[in-house]
């Protein structure tokens, strides 16, 4: 299955999904792909590492290019030339999110449900544009940046049932920079 990052699934409370602009610093040459988890760093959108306090998760960017061109992108190149670059973020802490659980080390239970875990990188897609980011099962059961909600509802959805199969599931950002 290949993994497509955080996406949103739904409001908590039903509330609108909406996205909140940000900005990107144009010394940051680091890619953001879309469905990737995001922090804030001196006011500017960074790549979000496991344990990192986030502040959402990325949908795209937009940017003036060195031509002097306003440029829509599913992720973030890096490009050094780039000015006016805003970043979309889902910022909403009461955002719910699909993803993989990663499948490596361990597989989810039904008894993982309202633990937490970190997210894993996973590998992005400059063709697609999209992360490769999911739910890092070795890390489950510590206190970690992603709330487990449960499985995706989907026709034979199940959790695994052994080490190497994976789940598509539904995480709240736990480590939320806006959480009450």
């Amino acid at each position: 299955m290949a993994a497509y990052g955080f996406k949103p699934h739904r409001h908590l409370s039903g509330g609108v999904i909406r996205e909140q602009e940000y900005l990107i610093s144009a010394a940051y040459t680091t890619k953001i792909h879309t469905g990737a988890p995001v922090k804030l760093a001196s006011g500017y959108i960074n790549l979000a590492a496991a344990g990192d306090t986030m502040v959402g998760i990325f949908g795209g960017v937009s940017y003036v290019n060195a031509a002097g061109e306003t440029k829509f992108s599913r992720y973030w190149t890096g490009e050094t030339s780039a000015t006016n670059i805003k970043a979309l973020v889902y910022d909403d802490p009461d955002i719910l999110f699909s993803c993989y659980d990663d499948g490596v080390a361990d597989y989810l239970t039904q008894a993982d449900v309202g633990t937490t875990g970190d997210h894993v990188a996973g590998t992005a897609s400059d063709i697609t544009g999209v992360s490769g980011a999911m739910l890092d099962t070795s890390t489950v059961g510590t206190d970690a940046g992603f709330r487990l909600i449960g499985l995706v509802p989907l026709p034979g959805a199940a959790f695994g049932t052994a080490n190497g199969t994976q789940a598509e599931v539904i995480v709240l950002i736990n480590e939320h920079l806006y959480a009450r």
